[in-house]
């Protein structure tokens, strides 16, 4: 490994769309980061236990990263949201919150942050003013299906996907180790 383990200055990244690769880039900049010694926390909004491969990737890289999944242990339905959600939302978000108060982590991944923004469950205003408080030495990484304009004029790093085709759309289910 090389590196100091500190960044001297840390930037605010947003990778969105209903494409499929926003996880997998904000989890390539984690495997990048470990390599240079950084210490990466991951909070997962919307994702509970159910097995991601990234899950069992952060748990093989311990101690230098720590993954957070912060939600029910089913998919979520954006059409039958429950209160159960809107608890694990805010709950990860002060998580995300305390990460930033206490800087004890070099880059933070907020994965599925503004599909839960989408979705009404964390508020965008709250989330833009925590994002400005950070320290100025971590880096932080957005993910979600939506990308709102106050995000991305606050970012320094704004990627939006897009899915031209898929065979998810074929009725291919998800495979392990490539698509979870």
């Amino acid at each position: 490994m090389s590196g100091s383990g500190k960044l001297e200055r840390g930037m605010l990244h947003l990778y969105a769309g209903r494409g499929k690769g926003a996880s997998a880039a904000a989890f390539g900049l984690a495997f990048r980061a470990v390599g240079h010694n950084l210490k990466v926390q991951a909070i997962l909004f919307l994702k509970g236990s159910l097995e991601y491969g990234e899950q069992e990737t952060a748990r093989r890289l311990s101690p230098f990263v720590d993954i957070r999944p912060m939600g029910r242990e089913v998919q979520i339905d954006p059409n039958e949201l429950e209160q159960i959600d809107i608890k694990w939302a805010q709950d990860g978000w002060r998580l995300a919150c305390s990460a930033m108060a206490q800087g004890k982590v070099d880059v933070l991944i907020l994965d599925e942050i503004t599909t839960a923004i989408g979705l009404g469950l964390l508020d965008l205003d709250e989330v833009i003013d925590g994002l400005r408080s950070r320290p100025q030495n971590m880096e932080v990484v957005l993910t979600g299906s939506d990308a709102p304009e106050q995000l991305v004029q606050l970012c320094d790093v704004v990627t939006i996907l897009e899915r031209k085709k898929h065979y998810l759309d074929r009725g291919i289910e998800p495979r392990p180790g490539i698509d979870m």
